[in-house]
């Protein structure tokens, strides 16, 4: 309640205030600075470029991608390799001796 009271007296405040009175060719001066400060549009030859551009290197990205994703060893692969089980069968191997 205390809180609704606050900004119900911060809005009535706000009744009493007068305009400010400001430059009447103010508006126009903006909007035509406004106008100037615009700049035209993109050449189609530069879009065109942009897209021809991004298209190579989302192909570089998936080139580079399914190379590294084909050259790699799963942690289990590279433990069998560096400790040497790979040559041999576990299966035949006889530990009686």
């Amino acid at each position: 309640m205390k809180r609704e009271k606050w900004i119900e007296d911060i809005l009535q405040s706000a009744k009493n205030m007068q305009a400010v009175e400001s430059n009447p060719f103010l508006v126009t001066r903006v909007e035509e600075k406004l106008r100037q400060g615009i700049p035209g549009k993109i050449p189609l030859r530069w879009v065109y470029a942009t897209i021809v551009i991004m298209l190579a290197v989302l192909m570089v990205n998936i080139a580079v991608w399914r190379n590294t994703t084909a050259r790699q060893i799963s942690p289990v692969q590279q433990l069998v390799q560096d400790y040497g089980f790979s040559d041999h069968d576990f299966y035949s191997v006889n530990y009686s001796n």
